[in-house]
């Protein structure tokens, strides 16, 4: 007996029921009185040897000879061949069915090998997502601190020498930035991965997966995490979930081969990396340091152009304390003899020397007088000293006052040129002098104009001094 023939079919159990049936029905009909069949059969089964030729051509005649035999013999081969012919078709049968099954067996072996597989890989990106998730998150919540830091500094600086309204802008989004701090997430918060099971991993039986062709994102958490900027990042996260799904739809269409992620590692990656808040606080926080910058260079201007007026206003306090100094020096000395300390000279003429307060207004009605002649005023005298005065008072006699006595002594006086001879009072220049220059402190004596008591000279103007 061979212990490894395969057990029969229902199909071969069915086709030799089928056979015995009729051998059945042939041995009721050979014995039938008068039939053919056991002279046939009797000779068929008797030794090959013993069964001349002679004996079998008469037993044939003889079977062929009786009435129905060749129709019996036709019909008894017919059944054989048609019995024949069901038995082989069984078997291909059986041996078609036998190999679907194996083929099922083969697929379900498959598929369950890509579960294994796509349950792993899921695991694996999840702890990649939410390792990557929780960095992002740390990192934002840093560079918020960092913000509101520098904004409470620059606060701070600014408060003092900037308008509220300018400040306003800055608080606001600080405020904001801080709400956005408190809602984020903390770490105990971040999605854990599932714990990887023995189902999850391939055994030593199990065939090795095929590679996936998508091998970059695996590294894109990672990498994202270390280096690059916000939107670098961001990017990379991007890249891993698109190319998660895209493996996740391959391996849906492919039944051999592993392409990928399982739906759940695009849930679980999805949901580790639901970066909202974090990129909400980063655009906060980014906006937060650009409002303190610029917040920062207002105050920063505004304290220097403060620290410049107010270094004008101490010059200038200055200024107006040495002219004053300068003035009570002028007036405490004797006409005539006043230390060239204490006069001051103007721009456009170089040899000028005055009371400073009238050097100061001089200069500022020669700007008017440049802007309407085109010129500057021509002096030909001011300050004169006792000696200078007692030279012109012989030179010229009573037209000019003794030494001690003139306003030329005292620094407030001086002659101009072009205004025209002694008694011509109709030149452009006096008459616009007379029009405009009282304005800056300088006029022309009243004595000395037409009618007065003399002597009437045009060119001579004083500063400060009573007509």
């Amino acid at each position: 007996m061979q212990l490894d023939q395969p057990p029969l079919t229902r199909r071969e159990l069915r086709a030799r029921e089928q056979a015995a049936a009729g051998r059945h029905r042939a041995r009721r009909r050979s014995a039938v009185p008068g039939s053919p069949w056991p002279a046939l059969r009797a000779a068929l089964r008797g030794p090959a040897a013993a069964l001349a030729p002679d004996a079998w051509a008469g037993t044939l005649r003889g079977v062929v000879a009786r009435p129905g035999a060749v129709m019996l013999l036709s019909a008894a081969f017919l059944a054989g061949a048609v019995t024949q012919v069901n038995v082989e078709q069984t078997a291909r049968d059986d041996r078609q069915a036998a190999a679907v099954a194996a083929q099922e067996a083969a697929e379900q072996a498959a598929a369950e090998h890509l579960r294994r597989v796509g349950a792993a890989e899921s695991a694996r990106l999840t702890e990649q997502a939410v390792a990557y998730a929780a960095r992002e998150r740390d990192d934002a919540l840093a560079q918020a601190q960092a913000a509101l830091a520098a904004a409470g500094a620059v606060v701070v600086v600014a408060t003092p020498v900037v308008a509220p309204e300018e400040v306003g802008p800055l608080d606001a989004a600080a405020a904001q930035l801080a709400e956005l701090v408190a809602a984020a997430p903390s770490a105990s918060q971040v999605i854990a991965p599932p714990p990887r099971t023995d189902s999850m991993l391939r055994t030593d039986t199990e065939p090795a997966a095929a590679p996936a062709p998508e091998a970059a994102p695996e590294a894109a958490p990672e990498a994202a995490g270390t280096s690059g900027t916000a939107a670098d990042r961001a990017a990379a996260a991007t890249a891993t979930l698109v190319a998660a799904e895209r493996a996740t739809d391959d391996g849906a269409r492919s039944s051999t081969t592993p392409r990928g992620a399982t739906p759940s590692v695009v849930t679980s990656a999805a949901q580790a990396l639901d970066l909202t808040v974090t990129a909400q606080v980063r655009a906060a926080a980014v906006e937060l340091v650009a409002l303190a910058e610029s917040l920062r260079v207002t105050a920063e201007s505004t304290i220097a152009a403060n620290a410049a007026a107010e270094a004008a206003a101490q010059a200038q306090a200055q200024a107006q304390a040495e002219l004053a100094r300068r003035v009570d020096a002028v007036r405490d000395a004797p006409n005539g003899a006043i230390p060239a300390s204490a006069l001051c000279g103007v721009d456009f003429a170089p040899r000028v020397q005055l009371r400073c307060d009238a050097a100061a207004a001089l200069e500022q009605l020669n700007v008017a007088f440049r802007a309407h002649f085109g010129r500057d005023l021509g002096v030909s005298s001011s300050y004169r000293d006792l000696a200078s005065q007692a030279a012109v008072r012989q030179a010229r006699g009573s037209l000019a006052a003794a030494a001690g006595t003139s306003n030329h002594g005292l620094g407030l006086a001086v002659d101009l040129e072009g205004f025209g001879s002694l008694g011509q009072f109709d030149r452009p220049t006096y008459r616009w002098m007379r029009e405009n220059a009282g304005a800056y402190g300088w006029h022309h004596p009243s004595y000395m104009q037409p009618g007065g008591a003399g002597p009437a000279e045009p060119w001579h103007w004083e500063y400060d001094t009573e007509d």
